[in-house]
């Protein structure tokens, strides 16, 4: 998949505020991947019954001599996560804990 970000006149490729999203060739149907590089996409047959029939996918991304390209990996998130189930709060690295467990712990590196 081809993410259509593009480099500005900036220098430096490591900074994430020199891309710019091309929203023209995404509206206009030459660019399947939205700003958080992803998109609607079918679900195999077999795991419908579990899924439906389409679902929201994330890509990571290549240039044309594939290599890795901008922004490498999902850049935002759709939807909404909801909230953690009663009693239970979000842990930073995205694991469900009960208050008392989490307090004192560091985040994995």
């Amino acid at each position: 998949m081809e993410s259509r970000y593009a480099l500005t006149t900036c220098s430096d490729a490591s900074d994430s505020g020199c891309y710019a999203f091309d929203e023209t060739a995404y509206s206009n149907g030459s660019c399947y991947l939205d700003k958080c590089n992803g998109r609607v996409t079918a679900v195999p047959a077999e795991l419908q019954a579990a899924f439906g029939a389409t679902t929201y996918a994330y890509y990571m991304t290549s240039d044309a001599t594939e290599a890795p390209a901008f922004p490498y990996q999902p850049y935002c998130y759709r939807g909404d996560a909801g909230e953690p189930p009663a009693g239970k709060h979000a842990t930073p690295w995205g694991r469900l804990a009960n208050s008392a467990s989490i307090a004192g712990q560091q985040m994995p590196g």
